[in-house]
């Protein structure tokens, strides 16, 4: 079973696909998740999909995923500071531009204590392929929020964005593994923790 066809076999309950402007709904809802893949072939197979699977004409099922792509979320439109932690963020990066991800590999000072899903991706964007469907849909919505955001960002902002993040993923593992040194009472580590700290002008 592909992933759409998942998707439209847990939620298609909630639409009456005998009423048309339930069913037009449904499509848009459907498009929209299409939308979050990046790899065109494997649009192409699931815009095929639906349209042999919902009865929908394949020329029409292209020509409102074609509106719906020209359809951009306003430059302006905020992401809530509390929706998702920096390791998505970065993860959302990354599939934007894989630039990003050689950026993190070169400036992250403690790749070994990523979150499991965000080291696989940054060594391997593809891994996202490996990952739950909701998982795959959220790290795609916050690429998509970030490339719509960045229309009118200069290549030069994004990266100092990304700099930000960077020094604030060190700085939370940083933090973390201080404490657990502190805690433990290792001080060799601990010693050899603030040497690298202060390397990388960590404060």
């Amino acid at each position: 079973m592909s992933p759409i066809w998942f998707f439209i076999s847990k939620i298609k309950k909630s639409y009456d696909l005998t009423s048309l402007d339930e069913k037009k709904k449904f499509l848009t809802m459907l498009l929209d998740a299409v939308k979050t893949y990046h790899d065109n072939v494997e649009r192409d197979f699931y815009l095929k999909e639906i349209s042999n699977r919902l009865d929908f004409p394949e020329k029409q099922v292209y020509e409102d995923f074609s509106k719906l792509r020209a359809k951009r979320i306003p430059v302006q439109t905020p992401i809530k500071k509390k929706e998702y932690s920096a390791s998505e963020f970065a993860i959302g990066y990354i599939l934007v531009n894989d630039h990003y991800r050689e950026m993190l590999q070169e400036w992250l000072i403690f790749p070994d204590d990523l979150e499991s899903n965000f080291k696989n991706i940054l060594q391997d964007s593809s891994h996202i392929e490996n990952l739950d469907l909701d998982i795959r849909d959220r790290y795609n919505a916050i690429s998509l929020k970030i490339d719509d955001m960045s229309v009118e960002k200069t290549s030069e902002a994004i990266d100092i964005e990304i700099q930000k993040l960077i020094k604030k993923l060190n700085l939370d593992i940083y933090k973390s593994k201080r404490m657990k040194l502190l805690e433990s009472g290792k001080e060799n580590d601990l010693v050899e923790l603030l040497k690298i700290a202060r390397e990388h002008w960590l404060k």
